[in-house]
């Protein structure tokens, strides 16, 4: 009876388990110099993904396009990727309205958007 209840406590717990956060649940990054494996490249597809090259060395990413790019956000809590400032947008007091990034790329420049305050600028290449 006490296995019965225990087992029944685990799968009431599990139903309340937070969701992952957005973006690939798994390591689909490859190795430089390779190409991505059949398996890399069906996990990538199977959460919308595709691979592409990026950066200045041409890695391949799995890159996933977000439904709410260009959002209006204030954090990255308001979006499923990054809440970013537009390019050449001047904040009023450090605060700016953001957009919900387009993807998960990490390349290019821009500067990210947290609590409606601009960070930094960033580039990566």
């Amino acid at each position: 009876m006490r296995a019965l209840l225990a087992l029944a406590a685990a799968v009431v717990l599990a139903a309340c388990a937070p969701t992952p956060p957005p973006g690939p649940t798994e390591d689909l990054s490859v190795t430089p110099g390779q190409t991505p494996t059949a398996a890399q490249t069906a996990a990538c597809s199977a959460q919308g993904g595709s691979y592409s090259r990026g950066g200045l060395g041409g890695f391949w990413n799995c890159v996933i396009l977000y439904a709410d790019a260009d959002k209006p956000c204030s954090d990255a809590s308001d979006c499923r990727g990054a809440c970013l400032a537009p390019p050449n947008q001047t904040p009023v007091r450090g605060q700016a309205p953001g957009r919900c990034a387009a993807s998960n790329s990490q390349f290019g420049c821009y500067s990210r958007v947290e609590k409606g305050v601009v960070g930094p600028g960033l580039c990566v290449d």
